[in-house]
């Protein structure tokens, strides 16, 4: 024990051999560790260059085997073997400066070069070539295909051979016949030459009877100068005479169409529609301006059919009574005094509710305080009929709400939403109608014209336009078919319009059946 402690006093321990060896054991294992660790990470960066550059060289092969698959797209599109997905796959994905753009360049070169060398001195010509159109654009397929020209320079091969041997076989014909026509006139030649002599006698003796007739005539026409001269003279007094009378017959004329416009001023002109007669009435006014008519399922009444409303006592006071004043703007936004046929109002047939019972919608009233839509009303529509409508034709311009647009498409199919069939739209493009006038036609319905002004820049197909109209107008008179204005038609039928439709609002519409430049008339005040 006492040599122990003067060891310790005397210098440091010693370590321990357990603890030297897990110290040397910690060391080796560490640089164990750090080799591994190196190994492993050298192969794992050597794995992933080899897979980076594999997936590269598959990225290349892909792209090289697409460029291929497209260039061969191309040449069948070329060719003319392609199916449709072909052209449209090449159309869509080659670009500009790629390896299939490149070959398809190549093809054009080539196309050009061997057509430029067949076509040397004729045709065909290079430029005439179909190929791909590369550059400077989209790219586009050729409009013919190889195996087409090839089977047209065929064609037209067989062609050239067959006209060439016609060609050939019509030159030995003719030269036959002019073989044969040279012997002819060789024959004749000698024939004219015996008979020479012969005419020449006989050519004096026919001229010594050509004088004397020739002057047998001359005294005959002196005669008959002479009788003409007196029958000429006797035409113009005749003519004078006649002149005489045909001028007091154009002042009688002049004073029977002065008389017959007198008359038509004092003369009340014809409603078409006097002979209407009301088709049902208001059985009961409802809350929120619905009413209840005596009108349903038994006379086929459907949902949207109009009607005009008109008071109790209509048929007997007639139309003269609903005649109103109204004060409307004019093109300057000056208001004047117009007046018109007014209803009572128009409705609409919202709901069929019975055989004999319907619900409807008013659509307008004209004053509900002093004259009222009530229960007892008549209802009318110039072409509805209790289980069946009539049948009408269209002409003119209708701009139904004034926005300077042509709806009669939207007439057309509103029209025979109600039942009511149109036989003949007359068409302003093609100045014609569109079906036909026929013995069921009970009316022409006129929309508007336009108007001519002296500085409309289409004032000729204007006028046309407006001939053509007048000729169609008076085409249905011929035939006995009433035309009626559109806004007496519609206000007899409850169908909803804008009465005053400006002229500047119907050229407008009527631009676009004009064919010329500058369809819109010029604004007042230019070019004057």
């Amino acid at each position: 024990m006492a040599k122990s402690s003067a060891s310790n006093a005397t210098g440091p321990k010693e370590p321990s051999q357990p603890l030297v060896i897990s110290l040397v054991f910690f060391v080796l294992l560490s640089i164990g560790l750090g080799v591994f660790c190196y190994v492993l990470y050298s192969d794992q960066k050597a794995k992933d260059e080899a897979v980076a550059k594999a997936a590269g060289e598959v990225k290349n092969l892909r792209a090289e085997a697409k460029d291929n698959e497209l260039i061969a797209k191309a040449q069948r599109v070329f060719l003319g073997t392609a199916e449709p997905a072909d052209r449209e796959t090449v159309l869509a994905e080659v670009k500009e400066g790629d390896k299939p753009y490149q070959e398809i360049q190549k093809m054009n070169a080539a196309a050009k070069a061997a057509a430029g060398a067949a076509g040397k001195g004729g045709d065909p010509k290079a430029d005439d070539f179909a190929v791909w159109t590369v550059g400077g654009g989209p790219l586009a397929p050729p409009a013919t295909s190889l195996i087409e020209l090839a089977a047209k320079a065929r064609v037209a091969r067989d062609l050239a051979v067959k006209e060439r041997d016609a060609e050939r076989a019509g030159y030995d014909a003719a030269r036959e016949v002019m073989a044969k026509a040279a012997a002819a006139y060789q024959k004749a030649e000698k024939l004219f030459e015996s008979s020479g002599n012969k005419l020449t006698g006989d050519f004096k003796d026919k001229m010594k009877q050509i004088e004397d007739l020739a002057d047998k005539r001359a005294l005959e026409y002196t005669a008959s100068v002479k009788v003409a001269r007196d029958e000429s003279q006797k035409h113009q007094e005749d003519l004078a005479e006649q002149k005489t009378k045909l001028d007091r017959a154009a002042l009688n004329n002049k004073d029977l169409q002065a008389n017959v416009k007198a008359l038509q001023s004092k003369s009340t002109p014809p409603d078409d529609f006097e002979f209407d007669q009301p088709q049902g009435k208001i059985t009961r006014r409802l809350p929120a301006n619905e009413v209840e008519i005596d009108l349903g399922s038994n006379d086929r009444v459907t949902r949207g059919l109009v009607f005009t409303v008109l008071p109790s006592d209509f048929p007997t006071q007639g139309r003269q009574s609903r005649m109103r004043e109204h004060r409307e703007p004019d093109q300057r936004g000056n208001y004047r005094s117009v007046t018109r046929f007014t209803p009572k109002g128009t409705l609409e047939v919202v709901e069929v509710l019975g055989p004999n019972l319907s619900r409807a919608r008013l659509t307008g009233e004209a004053d509900r305080i002093r004259d009222a839509v009530l229960a007892g009303d008549l209802l009318y529509n110039a072409v509805w009929r209790k289980g069946q409508a009539d049948h009408v034709a269209l002409m003119g311009i209708f701009d139904l709400n004034g926005d300077g647009s042509d709806d009669t498409a939207r007439l057309v199919k509103d029209l025979e939403g109600m039942g009511v069939t149109v036989d003949a739209v007359y068409d302003l493009r093609a100045l014609k109608w569109k079906g036909q006038l026929t013995n069921q036609t009970r009316y022409l319905v006129e929309g508007a014209t336009p108007t001519n002004t002296p500085n409309d820049p289409n004032r000729d197909p204007k006028t046309r336009m407006i001939g053509a109209m007048t000729a169609a107008r008076d085409e249905a008179r011929a035939k006995a078919i009433p035309v009626v204005k559109h806004v007496d038609f519609f206000g007899r039928m409850g169908y909803p319009v804008t009465p005053n439709v400006s002229a500047e609002r119907v050229n407008q519409a009527a631009a676009r059946f004009l064919t010329s430049v500058g369809a819109v008339e010029a604004p007042k005040g230019e070019g004057n």
